[in-house]
């Protein structure tokens, strides 16, 4: 929960002072995001970052396909997000897929590396 924090601090201060769109911040889960492990830990610290800050965030649950993956993360941008979390490796591909597409958006990812410069990894 606290790297879930800092990385939210992170992207808020790294957001340019007056910058047109402030920060939306997403996680994607794919299974039980109350799983007692790390899908709960990531979504009690975007709760926690939630009732700090003010900042509402959005999330998906989805499936543990990687058409699934790529369909979340394209749905939690469509949504306004334009930080996204992913938990997992199994997220790799799909994080490098839709990052390519979408510049614009800032992308973590834990428990594997994606060599973008949208992505922190």
């Amino acid at each position: 929960m606290r790297r879930v924090m800092l990385l939210l601090l992170a992207a808020l201060a790294s957001a340019p002072a007056g910058a047109a769109e402030p920060l939306v911040p997403g996680a994607i889960f794919d299974g039980d995001k109350l799983d007692k492990s790390f899908n709960e830990a990531v979504f009690n610290g975007f709760k926690r970052f939630e009732s700090e800050t003010g900042t509402a965030f959005k999330e998906r649950v989805v499936g543990t396909s990687e058409e699934a993956h790529v369909q979340g993360l394209r749905d939690l941008i469509k949504s306004g997000a334009n930080f996204v979390v992913t938990v997992g490796f199994a997220f790799r591909s799909s994080v490098e897929k839709v990052a390519r597409e979408h510049p614009e958006v800032r992308f973590s990812v834990i428990d594997s590396v994606v060599d973008l410069p949208n992505v922190s990894s």
